[in-house]
């Protein structure tokens, strides 16, 4: 048999009537970029549409929209009237005094499940989707949980401190003798807390006035320098302090902090 004469390279298959003819790679894309094959030019061989030829297409506006592919039908419809629903749904549901039709169902084909009916009567809370990968969710109490003695002491002590002023200043240091000497008693079980806390008492021995404190009647000096730290621990917050942290050694005040 004599083939038929196919349309000369560059004329779309839509206007020569014939069958469209296009590469694997050009139908993938065409379905990609929503190009309609039978509307592109072909410059392959013999008028064969090329993925470049969907490409140059789709840019250049010449060609249609492929056509928009009809929705999916539900593969059972119920009769009119109907309300689908279980069986067991539509027991707990006539137990419940509830009216399936007032229940929005997320079985197969839009089927009212027990779980629907549980949920429309608030005996069960829907079940919010996490994200593929997402950390499980932590099981949190509802309703007041009283403060253990730790904590309300911790809440105490916070609101005690909101109606002192403030003054809160920032420089910038050179830590590296600081680094340097934690090398050297790091072996004697000096910590770097510790240490801070020595470097803290030093700077108030030196300048008086940051170990003040406010009241109505004017500056309060406080004599000796004590230094606290805070520490988080589970369940709560703790504040060890380091009494007279400004005559005490390094070492000294290593093996307190430890006891503390």
């Amino acid at each position: 048999k004599t083939a038929a004469p196919k349309a000369a390279a560059g004329t779309p298959a839509a206007a020569s009537g014939e069958r469209v003819v296009a590469s694997p790679l050009a139908k993938k894309r065409a379905q990609e970029m929503g190009v309609d094959l039978s509307t592109v030019a072909g410059t392959g061989p013999g008028g064969r549409v090329t993925a470049g030829d969907v490409e140059s297409a789709a840019s250049s506006g010449g060609a249609k929209p492929a056509a928009a592919a009809a929705p999916s039908k539900p593969s059972h419809i119920p009769a009119a009237g109907v309300i689908a629903a279980t069986p067991m749904a539509r027991a707990m549901a006539k137990k419940s005094k509830v009216d399936l039709s007032t229940i929005q169902g997320t079985g197969q084909f839009g089927r009212v499940t027990v779980d629907d009916v549980l949920i429309a009567t608030g005996q069960k809370k829907v079940e919010r989707k996490r994200p593929t990968g997402a950390p499980a969710p932590v099981d949190l109490p509802e309703g007041l949980v009283p403060f253990t003695g730790m904590q309300r002491a911790v809440s105490n002590n916070m609101e005690a401190t909101m109606s002192t002023p403030v003054f809160r200043i920032s420089y910038e240091i050179e830590m590296d003798k600081f680094d340097a000497l934690y090398q050297k008693v790091k072996p004697k079980g000096v910590t770097v807390s510790a240490l801070l806390a020595k470097a803290v008492a030093l700077a108030i021995e030196k300048y008086p006035i940051i170990n003040s404190s406010y009241s109505k009647e004017g500056t309060i000096f406080n004599k000796d320098i004590n230094v606290a730290m805070a520490v988080a621990i589970d369940g709560g917050l703790i504040i060890p302090t380091l009494k007279y942290a400004n005559e005490r050694s390094i070492v000294e005040i290593g093996e307190n902090w430890k006891e503390l």
